[in-house]
């Protein structure tokens, strides 16, 4: 009994550590929550994104975005600036799941 309730608890530990926030790119400043400016240098950014590729895992806000088709479906609908002084948000993309995170925690409401 106590053997299955550990396997459980750890299966669900698991997926709370691999969840990632719906993400909606608007093409419009006006309709997005949040201005989003993408920098080449990950020591420039806020945050460190890692673009998952599953729906399964669509919830948390510690870097891991998966972007969807619809608004509706999104935790959060973003727009990408060409200019850094517009944005709300610094964000760089990262090839590792592991890199992905905050790096100035004070901007991590924004997201919330």
């Amino acid at each position: 009994m106590w053997r299955r309730l550990l396997v459980a608890a750890v299966i669900l530990l698991a997926f709370n550590f691999i969840k990632a926030q719906k993400i909606y790119r608007t093409n419009y400043a006006s309709d997005a929550d949040i201005k989003v400016y993408v920098s080449k240098h990950s020591d420039n950014a806020d945050l460190r994104v890692y673009k998952t590729v599953s729906k399964v895992h669509s919830k948390g806000n510690r870097g891991r975005w998966f972007f969807v088709n619809y608004k509706i479906s999104a935790d959060k609908k973003i727009y990408f600036t060409n200019y850094k002084n517009e944005a709300d948000l610094v964000i760089c993309y990262t090839g590792e799941l592991n890199d992905a995170g905050w790096q100035n925690s004070s901007k991590r409401r924004s997201m919330d």
